[in-house]
């Protein structure tokens, strides 16, 4: 906030000492992590989906596995990403999505203004099959995405909410896995 505040006001600064505070997030200093299991290979042909449930309708996992695919609009500006299973096709023009935990919270989206899937392999059988890219590469490619984010997802205060939603048959399974679960 401090820089952002010296940018507003004009200072003539070319370069930042933030220190820890760029290394850790300053309000909340552990990285919290966690694990969740999404699918299980009972059969050792297809993984089965499982779902993680709780009381707390945001700690509920979406089950199986998944590709990321990030949208744009027509002006190149990214306008949400959306969780497909991983056996999905993406769709080829107008198609709805939806909130992770209300269907009534859809919206549509299309597909013709672009779109590219998020998710790489890294490790197939046991082999790296990723070539990383230099530091100088990720950060061109950070400052590239960055460009492409309206100015109202990046301000500090009050941004405005990037949605993350999740693909029509996906938020069925979840779901479908819910109601199996409290039956």
């Amino acid at each position: 906030y401090l820089i952002q505040d010296l940018k507003i006001q004009g200072a003539k600064i070319d370069m930042w000492g933030v220190g820890t505070k760029m290394i850790t997030a300053y309000q909340q200093p552990a990285l919290g992590q966690v694990y969740k299991l999404m699918a299980v290979d009972e059969d050792g042909l297809k993984l089965r989906p499982k779902i993680k449930i709780s009381d707390d309708m945001e700690k509920v996992t979406n089950p199986g596995n998944k590709r990321v695919i990030r949208f744009y609009n027509r002006q190149g500006y990214m306008i949400g990403d959306v969780f497909f299973l991983e056996e999905e096709d993406i769709p080829k023009g107008k198609f709805r999505v939806y909130h992770p935990n209300l269907k009534q919270l859809n919206r549509e989206l299309d597909a013709r203004f672009g779109y590219e899937e998020l998710l790489v392999p890294i490790i197939k059988k046991g082999k790296v099959v990723y070539d990383f890219p230099s530091l100088h590469a990720i950060r061109e490619r950070t400052k590239e995405q960055l460009s492409r984010l309206e100015d109202e997802h990046k301000r500090l205060p009050n941004p405005h909410i990037y949605k993350v939603s999740l693909s029509e048959k996906l938020f069925d399974l979840k779901h479908e896995l819910i109601m199996k679960h409290l039956h």
